[in-house]
């Protein structure tokens, strides 16, 4: 906690508060932070500047990327305060890089940092050999924290879960959590979402192109979306680009094969595919021929792909 020696020279405070997303899970709120640090300031008669926030924004982003980052750099740089009071170090950044990044752009401003729940500010040489010790030590929890979430990760996806973020279009997840084929209707086909993915193969390796499939959807009005365990869909794009298409094609989940890359082992499961290899085999060869014969030429360009610009 914050002694008499540690404030003395503070003649004006920025109080900085900051929370990702997994923050929020453990209650470590914005809300929670201000109080703290506002009741502390209180307690202690130590005049406010400013108040910063960073709210959903991960910490391994340098301070300087973020918003409310850089309008702390920039009132400092304008010598608006004196000292940063965090609520603890660990609101400043989540890997000793970027821990250490915020206080070279401070010390380099004359700016302290204080934390108001650790014995340390940065002015002093036991100060700073501190913070850097909770430095190591929150970077030591964060990595802690995502091995364990790996693991558990891992261990869930071993007995064939879905666990990797939106469901693949053409997909549903059974009371289970494994991947099974959609039986959603596409309201504007009138199709079930698997037996229209299926198709979808099908034409490409009959001779279509990720160009004129991306046509075709649009034109139907198939919805770009994206879609999550819990019901949940949200709209990611206003039409099909051959990017998006080309990524979804290539994906060997649609013939059944998923493997996860875990820092130990790669873990690979099988579950009902909606095509079959030798199918999914074809598209891939599809794609990469349409790559040397455009659809929309009758020429045969024999170096195409071949010669590049030497200064691209």
């Amino acid at each position: 906690m914050l002694n008499g020696a540690m404030i003395s020279h503070v003649t004006k405070l920025a109080l900085y508060a900051r929370v990702s997303g997994e923050d929020q899970a453990d209650r470590n709120t914005i809300q929670a932070q201000l109080d703290f640090l506002r009741n502390h300031t209180s307690l202690h008669e130590l005049p406010v500047y400013d108040t910063y926030i960073d709210d959903g924004v991960s910490g391994v982003i340098p301070l300087s990327q973020r918003a409310g980052g850089i309008r702390l750099l920039a009132d400092a740089s304008d010598k608006k305060f004196t000292a940063v009071m965090v609520y603890r170090l660990d609101r400043l950044g989540r890997s000793l890089t970027s821990i250490l990044d915020a206080y070279n752009s401070l010390d380099s401003l004359g700016i302290a940092i204080i934390s108001a729940t650790e014995p340390f500010e940065t002015r002093t040489a036991i100060g700073r050999f501190i913070f850097q010790f909770l430095a190591s030590l929150a970077e030591l929890e964060r990595e802690t924290i995502t091995e364990r979430m790996e693991l558990g990760r891992a261990r869930v996806i071993k007995h064939g879960k879905w666990t990797n973020g939106p469901i693949p279009f053409g997909y549903d997840l059974d009371d289970s959590g494994r991947l099974i084929p959609s039986k959603r209707i596409i309201d504007t086909v009138h199709q079930e979402e698997s037996e229209f993915v299926k198709d979808l193969f099908r034409r490409i390796a009959s001779g279509s192109t990720l160009q004129g499939e991306c046509r075709r959807l649009n034109a139907l009005g198939i919805p770009c979306t994206r879609k999550y365990s819990g019901g949940r869909i949200t709209n990611v794009a206003k039409k099909w680009f051959p990017s998006r298409l080309s990524q979804m094609v290539k994906n060997p989940i649609y013939y059944g094969k998923f493997t996860f890359h875990a820092r130990s082992e790669n873990i690979t499961i099988t579950f009902p595919g909606l095509i079959s290899r030798e199918l999914f085999d074809v598209v891939q060869s599809r794609i990469r021929l349409n790559r040397y014969i455009p659809s929309h030429s009758k020429r045969i360009n024999i170096l195409r792909s071949l010669i590049v610009c030497g200064d691209c």
